[in-house]
């Protein structure tokens, strides 16, 4: 289950975040999105406190929602 709030990342890192989801939902191919949510997966665990669980699923559900809001 996704954390019900994510700690605060570097600016330049949520940029690059941002960079990333548009790139996800461009991409042409499910395993090019998959690729990109697992890079974020890990990237997002090391501001996480220790034993977090983030699936892939979570990340996905991520960028849809941040898209949605946006």
């Amino acid at each position: 289950m996704m954390p019900a709030k994510f700690p605060d990342i570097p600016p330049d890192v949520a940029r690059k975040f941002l960079n990333d989801m548009a790139a996800y939902f461009s991409a042409s191919t499910e395993l090019q999105r998959d690729e990109i949510a697992a890079r974020w997966r890990h990237i997002l665990l090391d501001y996480m406190p220790a034993k977090t669980t983030l699936r892939l699923n979570d990340v996905k559900e991520l960028f849809r929602k941040m898209r949605d809001e946006g």
